[in-house]
């Protein structure tokens, strides 16, 4: 199941959002702050939708077969970004000059959670026998260069990609913002 769109509007208090589900269980049930919204039966390849006058909060769908619940997905509203987070595809790399490593970057509030409207520029450094070949972040507006080192978050999300050289060792990337904690991911080339 798949609860959409973010629950980020900050300036739309009190206007009706649409909220949609994609699932492939027999029903959904919608609550807002521990609240039930209500219970909808799903049509195969169809989403299910709601409409709510947006405040600050959380989502909760519960996906039911059968009247049990079966899985659940959860949209809150997040405070402001604090955090970058980084996260490798793979720890080890070969130093064979042509392995790579996706690094997913989010960028996150102090609780952890990703931030679905954050567009904040992230900086990228690296040291170590590796080098940074690409950057990337799902906009199709975007103008930047894909060989760069330094990315715009899109919906909170941005990646940068790393290949090695053909030395082994340690390399370590690191991501900055101006009004962000940094952080830093260590791969190992061997």
């Amino acid at each position: 199941m798949h609860l959409f769109p973010h629950w980020n509007w900050q300036g739309k208090e009190g206007n009706p959002i649409k909220l949609y589900a994609y699932t492939n269980c027999e029903e959904v049930e919608l609550f807002f702050n521990g609240k039930s919204i209500g219970k909808k039966k799903s049509i195969p390849f169809t989403k299910l939708e709601w409409e709510l006058i947006y405040k600050p909060g959380k989502l909760e769908a519960r996906g039911y077969n059968k009247g049990r619940t079966v899985t659940k997905d959860i949209v809150e509203t997040t405070t402001a970004p604090s955090q970058i987070a980084l996260n490798s595809d793979c720890n080890t790399l070969k130093a064979d000059g042509c392995d790579v490593a996706v690094i997913k970057v989010a960028i996150k509030d102090a609780m952890g959670r990703v931030v679905p409207v954050a567009d904040n520029q992230v900086k990228f450094s690296i040291d170590g026998p590796g080098k940074i070949i690409g950057t990337g972040n799902g906009d199709p507006s975007s103008h930047e260069p894909d060989k760069a080192t330094q990315r715009k978050a899109f919906n909170g999300f941005c990646l940068v990609l790393i290949q090695t050289d053909k030395t082994a060792g340690e390399i370590r990337l690191k991501a900055s913002s101006e009004t962000l904690k940094s952080a830093e991911v260590i791969l190992k080339s061997e």
